[in-house]
């Protein structure tokens, strides 16, 4: 991406002399934090369409068959601590290969996690994220700028939101990146503000250029709101949001320039020690030609730290992809995805999971429910 040098060293340049004022030698304020994740994933049932059909020239076969594929992604964070209540943080990132999520025709990412750097078959090391952070008035106000993982600040949830240890499936990581269009470079230029005056409340602001560029007229803005109670002493968070994204889009009507929003909730509670309620809601307008889908909902529930081990884990969750009736008229039902995962502590920073997916409804006149399974490895540092 063209924009992210130049952006680094501006962030880079703009707050060096601040770590100049650390009292202590500077890579005693370095932490590094890294991680590696791989899947491997198996369909059954994604038999569709004539192998030795001719595909006319400019389109792209949609034949599909049952396959073994896998994915990784590798990770390194470094968190250089400027002072008490600053920092800057580097996110460098590389993978390769997609699983099932290019295989299987769903409108839902079936394995949400890899992030491919893989440029004429290399893997490359991609900055993904540089930004400065700066807590204030004892974290309950937070601010941070630069590039970032903009979609990720809102729309969290405690027991469907890790792809790397918790469900696989894009819809029940973050619901508003199945419904809503994400960067398309995923990572963007980005400003974050967070306000906390309660315990029980929040408030959450970003603005980003989802392009890299034309950061005042192409851009996205968030916002949302946090409950954050605490009932019989079992923490919840219930988030409601909504979302602007401005310009590259058309309406329906009379193919002029428009502006696409919508809304989500996110809500997660905590039933027991280890039980724990999820429930998810994106939506957004309906009349816009780029909005194939409309409305995504999830729910389900997690148990974890069964058998004394705080790193086990059980998932199960039902999601439900409603397209848009101005948009598509053809195997218009909507998708249904039903996930079910068991995780295993094998130590404190190693995980390995089982992972089952079913999806009904494709797109396609038959094989139109398929299934999937695979198995997750997960190692941190």
């Amino acid at each position: 991406m063209s924009y992210r040098k130049p952006f680094m060293a501006f962030i880079t340049v703009l707050f060096f002399p601040l770590s100049a004022l650390a009292e202590s030698a500077w890579y005693d304020n370095i932490t590094l934090e890294s991680g590696l994740t791989i899947v491997a994933q198996n369909s059954i049932g994604n038999e569709y369409g004539d192998p030795s059909a001719e595909v006319p020239e400019g389109e792209t076969s949609t034949v599909t068959i049952d396959q073994a594929d896998y994915a990784f992604t590798a990770d390194i964070m470094l968190i250089g601590k400027l002072s008490d209540t600053e920092e800057l943080v580097f996110h460098l990132e590389a993978g390769g290969g997609h699983s099932m999520s290019d295989n299987v025709p769903s409108r839902t990412a079936i394995n949400y996690d890899p992030y491919d750097t893989q440029v004429e078959g290399q893997v490359k090391l991609n900055v993904s994220q540089a930004y400065y952070q700066r807590n204030m008035a004892d974290g309950k106000f937070i601010f941070g700028v630069g590039l970032m993982d903009a979609h990720s600040l809102t729309d969290s949830n405690e027991f469907a939101g890790d792809e790397t240890a918790q469900f696989l499936n894009g819809v029940f990581v973050r619901s508003t990146g199945v419904v809503f269009h994400e960067s398309t470079y995923y990572y963007a230029p980005t400003v974050y503000l967070e306000a906390r005056p309660a315990s029980f409340l929040s408030l959450t602001l970003t603005y980003s250029s989802p392009e890299g560029n034309d950061i005042l007229d192409h851009n996205e803005l968030a916002v949302q709101l946090g409950l954050h109670p605490s009932i019989n002493e079992r923490q919840g968070n219930y988030r409601f949001g909504y979302i602007i994204h401005n310009q590259g889009f058309t309406k329906i009507v009379d193919g002029t320039e428009a502006s696409n929003s919508g809304f989500f909730i996110s809500v997660d509670q905590q039933l027991t020690d280890m039980i724990g309620l999820f429930f998810r809601m994106s939506q957004q307008d309906d009349s816009l030609n780029e909005n194939e889908v409309l409305v995504a909902t999830t729910f389900g529930a997690s148990i974890n730290g069964f058998m004394g081990n705080e790193g086990n884990g059980i998932g199960l969750g039902y999601a439900f992809v409603e397209f848009n009736p101005n948009v598509v008229s053809v195997y218009d039902e909507g998708e249904d995805i039903i996930e079910a995962y068991i995780r295993f502590g094998t130590s404190d920073n190693t995980q390995f999971t089982v992972d089952f997916q079913y999806i009904n409804n494709l797109q396609r006149d038959d094989s139109r429910g398929v299934m999937v399974g695979g198995v997750r490895f997960q190692m941190g540092l």
